[in-house]
């Protein structure tokens, strides 16, 4: 080991005041390289910032503002947004996003993030009276740039506790996340994942000085406080949820003292408890249709048993949309064949207009009907475009008039393939399993990862491993350095490079943990030290956070981005370096640390000097 020098020990505030001004000055930099709007969902942060510091109250999907999105997008005009990214520059500036097919695809913030991130940005709009969405796209940048150099900091605190003597890992953990092109270049956008990054970096200290010391009563409830607050910040963090599940009971061995009687009653009261509320929360079904989303929000129970055409129930809509997508993996096989939608409806309260919609990605069919009183039979046919990433059935209301305020009931509801005699490729069409209740609040956090899909042996065949491959080569591009709309990446043989080094670095913890098996087959308590604990925590982390990036693309066709996994960056910049210091134990530690170093620098300025600046400003 090499001795922490006691100059950084006594003037340990300087060096972090340094270090905090150093990424202060990076991220100021990256903000003014990056053109406006050139970072992912840019636009659609903003909105969601200007609205609620208007609204000053949660926003939903109703909220967004026509008036707001054009001011953007002229804006984004004025910047050669389109040219940056690769797209044909429209000849007029379109109305809304939705009329963009590019921002189109990145959704909508309403009703899916929390408010989090954005409370700080709006109150600033409102302190300042910033009007101008470009001064409001600044203020978010630079709102971004203030919580990744707290980030750094903290990385130098987790550092300083897990190596208190090892000057190497101290400053490489903090080079690692200060140098990452990537990660100074989210950190210096309008995006709420920075926001997750810094609570979930407050979280893991804690959590490692929990494992070292031994936990109490306040740590226990600063690191739960920590975990909701990494919850809400951005559901890239849940991870964090079953992490904490398992660093309580490795902070707790070994150290029985700690626990009173009572104590230990209480805790197995709580577990009990808990066990007892999952029950309830994943048993008690509400009033709406099981497999049926509501759009744009639920207003009214779906499911209905006051009509029914068959069975003991129908779907019940009032106004608005209920929605069905299929499964990437039945969509790939209906691709260029023609399928049949076949609904039985009925109005209360007089006649009900209403739609029937049957659109892939590419090609859309949409039937207008009349309901009455009387249950009447629809069907309409759609052929599959040979490319469909997507299919869904879209059951709509009409509006309202004055005279007719009835609901629409939808019963039998099947889609069929053409000259397939097969079963219904739609999942409750007569509504008569009900959803769990948890079932929208979980969804919004869980949504993309689906129990049928990853039990569908349609989801592990040749072209689904390709692709998942695919996604996982982007998402390792996209994690050290894909700029822009991550249309801008490196040449691959940097890709290429960066590979190496990573599979240098796991062969190093590799080493590490042959290493450690040995020394617990001789002593277990005493191999099993504060650190070592901490680090095999860490690598639960990290198998945690790949495992939320990749169950969402089994039987989807759904592409994980590197920034995804920036909440667990400190666990994996501890592990890289961890990886390499092991793997070549012989080097002197400050001659490693210089290639070290260097080798960031590097990487960095390429980045900025081969890429970003050429393609920005050239």
């Amino acid at each position: 080991m090499t001795r922490f020098p006691r100059i950084l020990g006594r003037r340990r505030f300087a060096v972090l005041i340094a270090l905090f001004s150093l990424n202060l000055a990076r991220g100021l930099f990256y903000s003014i390289l990056i053109p406006p709007w050139q970072a992912p969902d840019e636009p659609r942060h903003v909105e969601y910032a200007v609205q609620l510091a208007g609204k000053r109250w949660l926003l939903g999907g109703a909220d967004s503002s026509p008036d707001l999105q054009r001011q953007i997008l002229r804006s984004m005009k004025e910047f050669d947004f389109w040219r940056y990214v690769g797209r044909e520059e429209p000849e007029t500036v379109p109305e809304s996003f939705f009329d963009d097919p590019l921002l189109k695809r990145s959704g909508t913030r309403f009703g899916d993030e929390s408010p989090l991130y954005y409370l700080i940005p709006a109150f600033l709009f409102t302190l300042t009276g910033a009007q101008d969405v470009l001064v409001q796209l600044y203020l978010m940048r630079w709102f971004s740039v203030l919580l990744g150099s707290a980030t750094v900091v903290v990385s130098y605190l987790v550092a300083e506790d897990l190596f208190p003597e090892d000057l190497f890992m101290i400053i490489a953990i903090s080079t690692f996340i200060t140098f990452l092109p990537m990660f100074t270049f989210i950190g210096a956008s309008a995006n709420n994942d920075i926001l997750a990054v810094l609570a979930v970096s407050l979280l893991l200290w804690q959590v490692v000085r929990v494992v070292r010391s031994g936990i109490s009563w306040p740590s226990l409830l600063l690191i739960c406080g920590l975990t909701l607050l990494s919850v809400l910040a951005k559901k890239t963090a849940l991870f964090t949820v079953p992490l904490v599940v398992v660093a309580i009971p490795i902070s707790l061995w070994g150290r029985p003292r700690h626990l009173r009687e009572g104590h230990k009653c209480f805790i197995g009261t709580c577990c009990v408890l808990m066990t007892l509320l999952l029950a309830v929360m994943f048993t008690w079904r509400g009033r709406d249709a099981a497999d049926w989303v509501e759009l744009p929000e639920p207003s009214a129970d779906t499911r209905s048993h006051s009509l029914a055409l068959s069975g003991s129930h129908s779907l019940h809509l009032g106004d608005g949309r209920l929605m069905q997508p299929l499964p990437f993996n039945t969509v790939r096989e209906l691709r260029g064949k023609t399928v049949t939608l076949e609904v039985w409806l009925k109005a209360t309260g007089g006649n009900r207009r209403g739609s029937l919609l049957v659109a892939d990605s590419d090609v859309r069919t949409l039937e207008i009907f009349k309901a009455t009183e009387t249950w009447m039979r629809r069907t309409i046919t759609h052929t599959v475009s040979a490319h469909a990433k997507s299919l869904r059935v879209v059951l709509s209301s009409g509006a309202r008039s004055a005279e007719r305020t009835g609901d629409l009931y939808f019963d039998d509801v099947i889609l069929l393939e053409i000259g397939d005699e097969g079963s219904n490729l739609l999942r409750n069409g007569s509504a008569e399993v009900a959803a769990l209740r948890v079932r929208p609040r979980l969804e919004g956090l869980t949504r993309y990862v689906s129990l049928r899909h990853l039990l569908d042996p349609r989801s592990y065949d040749a072209p689904s491993l390709g692709r998942y491959l695919l996604y996982s080569l982007l998402t390792f591009a996209g994690f050290w350095a894909n700029f822009g709309w991550l249309m801008l990446p490196l040449d691959p043989m940097w890709y290429l490079l960066l590979a190496v080094v990573t599979l240098a670095s796991a062969g190093g913890l590799t080493l590490w943990g042959a290493k450690l098996f040995r020394q617990l087959r001789k002593d277990r308590e005493g191999a099993l030290d504060g650190r070592t604990r901490s680090l095999l925590l860490f690598l639960v982390g990290f198998c945690l956070a790949i495992l939320q990036i990749v169950l969402p693309m089994i039987g989807r066709q759904w592409q994980p981005q590197g920034r995804y996994l920036f909440p667990a960056l400190i666990i994996i910049a501890t592990l890289f370096a961890l990886g390499l210091r092991q793997l070549m134990p012989k080097i002197r530690p400050s001659i490693l640390l210089a290639a070290y170093l260097a080798g960031f620098l590097l990487f960095d300025l390429i980045c900025i000097v081969r890429y970003i600046f050429p393609h920005y400003y050239s």
